[in-house]
């Protein structure tokens, strides 16, 4: 998916995950070199720079 964005010419993905969701918060810091994570309420949003 991140390189199909790339090649798309988008510059970030983002997305909102729940913060019991151990994997998936774990993928998205592996996806990419330069990733943003914050909490926000009942979720935690990441930006991943492409």
């Amino acid at each position: 998916m991140v390189e199909h964005a790339r090649t798309r010419g988008l510059r970030a993905l983002v997305g909102e995950i729940l913060p019991q969701n151990k994997r998936m918060i774990e993928l998205a810091r592996r996806a990419t070199e330069r990733y943003e994570i914050a909490r926000e309420d009942d979720t935690v949003r990441v930006t991943m720079w492409l």
